[in-house]
């Protein structure tokens, strides 16, 4: 039986979709996007119960399409993962200030992210 949770994931590297799309699809109904300019257009269309959110992108960043997100309360329900190779405190407190629910460093094992998929997708966090 095929999942009704809904992920979209924005990341402009094409290997990273795939990798994504490998991971997640046999479990989730899984969309994506390749900039935050399209995230934002979708994400009305697809309302996906988790945005995984690349923050280095050409055009808009993650850190601003996060912000953008977190700027409608028709959004208030989305969990947030931010994914980016960038592992300083300072980039994950930037992300957590913009709205980001979790930080998820690349490279990243598999197990890790449907951790973090499952604990943001549960059941309980959805009702908050």
């Amino acid at each position: 039986m095929e999942s009704t949770v809904k992920i979209l994931v924005v990341d402009d590297n094409e290997i990273c979709l795939d990798i994504f799309r490998e991971a997640l699809s046999d479990s989730y109904k899984v969309y994506t996007a390749k900039s935050g300019e399209e995230a934002l257009i979708l994400l009305p269309s697809i309302s996906p119960d988790l945005v995984i959110l690349d923050i280095n992108m050409p055009g808009i960043d993650g850190y601003f399409t996060c912000q953008k997100i977190r700027s409608k309360s028709l959004h208030d329900n989305i969990k947030i993962v931010m994914v980016t190779a960038k592992a300083q405190w300072e980039d994950q407190r930037r992300g957590m200030e913009v709205g980001a629910d979790e930080y998820l460093t690349k490279p990243f094992e598999t197990d890790q992210l449907l951790k973090i998929v499952r604990y943001y997708t549960s059941d309980s966090l959805k009702k908050e």
